[in-house]
């Protein structure tokens, strides 16, 4: 069973970052301040001034999207995360449903859909699909056109979903996965973070192709340089962490900057290594 503590404490760095002066993935005249953590996970937390243009800001925005409003939205209701628009959240939400095929929530088989049903978005059931990733490619000199597995664990409160659900149906069932666009989530806090902590010129970058969607669309190319650790760390009250380090090697890269995050370490989700470039 997942327990869960609300409200959630933002313990991120809640900081103000120097100004950039110019866009940290193109490098042209900035447009806006750059969020380092998601407006929509850890509100003006940490803020990177003047460190986004206006087309980078429209491709990032389209990623944080598709993830913190449509993969994780719920989620995000359900923790009681940062919004925009209070009042624009929504008091209904409709969830996918469908029945166990000869198991059930603690013996779980395969899921008939059902259809969708109507719940009180203050009841809203804990589903969070936790991505873990195997090691980051380059460490393995893997190629990046291998394909490349990765587990999904979906978080949940039976309880709860039990008791959402009523007679309707016994199996909840998560929204669409965007593992891609996921990475390229974690690409964008990990880069901009390191871009606040050591300076644009600070090191060179590996991940500004993959934020802005210049490499291929496929989960391989983004787990190059992204990877999961392979144990859980305990769980505590927030709803992202972050931490970097600069290494003289890492097996045969030399002058590695990793940072390491974790998003709603409030549950039991993966630490995420993230190798932003060379200092």
């Amino acid at each position: 069973m997942i327990t869960i503590s609300i409200p959630l404490e933002i313990t991120t760095p809640n900081k103000r970052y120097a100004p950039v002066g110019k866009c940290i993935y193109c490098g042209e005249v900035p447009f806006s301040d750059e969020h380092i953590i998601p407006f929509a996970l850890a509100g003006d937390a940490a803020i990177l001034p003047a460190a986004s243009c206006k087309h980078c800001a429209k491709i990032t925005g389209k990623i944080e999207h598709k993830i913190f409003r449509n993969m994780i939205g719920n989620t995000r209701i359900k923790l009681g995360a940062p919004t925009r628009r209070p009042k624009d959240r929504p008091k209904e939400i409709k969830v996918r449903v469908g029945k166990w095929a000869g198991g059930s929530v603690e013996s779980p088989g395969s899921i008939t859909p059902t259809g969708t049903i109507t719940i009180d978005a203050s009841n809203v059931p804990l589903l969070y699909p936790a991505l873990k990733f195997p090691r980051m490619g380059c460490l393995l000199g893997r190629d990046p056109d291998w394909d490349v597995s990765y587990d999904v664990t979906m978080l949940q409160n039976i309880d709860e979903i039990r008791g959402a659900l009523g007679n309707s149906a016994n199996a909840l069932q998560s929204e669409m996965i965007y593992p891609f666009e996921f990475a390229q989530a974690l690409a964008k806090i990990a880069h901009s973070y390191a871009v606040a902590e050591l300076g644009l010129d600070g090191f060179r970058p590996f991940l500004t192709d993959l934020i802005l969607g210049k490499t291929p669309y496929k989960v391989s190319h983004a787990l190059h340089w992204i990877g999961s650790e392979p144990t859980i760390a305990p769980v505590e009250a927030s709803v992202c962490t972050l931490a970097y380090e600069k290494f003289d090697q890492i097996d045969h890269l030399k002058r590695p900057v990793m940072v390491k995050l974790r998003i709603f370490p409030c549950l039991p989700t993966p630490t995420y290594q993230v190798l932003v470039g060379e200092w």
